[in-house]
């Protein structure tokens, strides 16, 4: 029998929040009355962790982090429901393995989807209206890369990831 359960530990300081995303497949359960462990298998094969991240920024209040930052926008964390599924279908068919990202919002209620490789940032603000993308490199913020994306399909998706992904060390674009 196999059992899937994902945790979302969402790690609050004043002036800075994060999402810390862990996906967690039971293998083999044990009964309770064994003290042996659980059989499980880390798995990055899901995007429910992505959906319930997203419903919880609906619970966020107006100054969320005591700068006077707006809560986020309910219209917003739909569009970004639906683009992050549009996402998680789009790289399921490319064969890649669904990478959940770190989601948090922006002082305007826009949400925020961001992904990390090496010295690489992708960071994608999602409005009620608009998907706007920021593509950069930490270490040099002046190699940077913005623009809005009119839809996500394959072709954009290849250029955002595939962009992220690969070992090159200059130029965002």
């Amino acid at each position: 029998m196999t059992f899937l359960a994902i945790y979302n530990n969402v790690d609050y300081n004043p002036g800075y929040n994060s999402a810390t995303i862990a996906h967690v497949r039971i293998v083999n359960q044990r009964p309770t009355s064994t003290n042996q462990p659980l059989l499980i298998k880390l798995t990055n094969q899901t995007i429910e962790a992505t959906l319930n991240a997203l419903e919880d920024l609906k619970n966020w209040p107006d100054n969320w982090d005591s700068y006077g930052s707006v809560k986020p926008l309910v219209s917003a964390i739909e569009n970004a429901n639906i683009f992050s599924q549009k996402l998680f279908n789009l790289t399921s068919e490319s064969g890649h393995q669904w990478t959940p990202p770190h989601i948090s919002a922006d002082h305007n209620g826009e949400v925020l989807l961001e992904w990390w490789h090496k010295n690489k940032s992708l960071a994608l603000y999602v409005s009620s209206s608009e998907i706007n993308y920021i593509k950069a490199y930490n270490a040099n913020m002046k190699d940077m890369k913005d623009g809005c994306l009119q839809d996500i399909n394959a072709s954009t998706y290849r250029d955002l990831f595939e962009w992220l992904n690969t070992d090159e060390l200059r130029n965002a674009a």
